[in-house]
């Protein structure tokens, strides 16, 4: 392993993320998998002496604290102007966005063939047996019987209507 370890990178977090390991090296573990000994002896060498850290080639440079000066320079004044407009559109979007968005995902995904890759039976959304029923209109909500489809009536038809309702562009 000696020869083999000049290969790898070693820092402080891939020290420690190989330190992790160790914890699972137990006896029963090892005579299990015997070649897990080797692994065992050299997790205990770096815990004891961690290897020199490799030294990188070549130079970096960040150009990200630059940009930044010129950011500031730019928009300095209209920063509380940007954030208020941030807070509006990002952080508290109206219904309407959220309804477009939703749309939007809608139109993306073709449920039908998602489900299909779903190996869980579906549940009934009124009481979570086994359903063997969806709703007849929007197609998404399953069911086990027809009394557990109209008890969840009332809170199913606001979501049945968005779904079924047609999209305007």
């Amino acid at each position: 392993m000696k020869d083999e370890i000049k290969n790898y990178e070693f820092h402080n977090q891939n020290i420690i993320s190989l330190l992790r390991v160790q914890k699972y090296l137990t006896p029963n573990v090892i005579d299990f998998c015997s070649p897990l000994a080797d692994l065992a002896q050299f997790l205990s060498q770096v815990q004891m002496s961690p290897p020199e850290p490799t030294k990188r080639a070549g130079l970096i440079i960040e150009a990200e604290p630059e940009v930044r000066d010129q950011l500031d320079q730019l928009y300095k004044t209209n920063y509380p102007a940007l954030a208020k407009h941030s807070m509006k559109t990002w952080l508290n979007p109206s219904n309407d966005q959220i309804m477009k968005e939703a749309k939007d995902f809608m139109a993306t995904w073709d449920f039908d063939k998602l489900e299909q890759l779903i190996d869980e039976i579906p549940k009934c959304e009124k009481c979570g047996a086994e359903a063997t029923n969806r709703c007849g209109k929007c197609k998404r909500s399953w069911y086990c019987r027809r009394q557990c489809q109209v008890e969840d009536w009332s809170d199913h038809k606001k979501i049945c209507a968005l779904l079924t309702e047609p999209t305007r562009s």
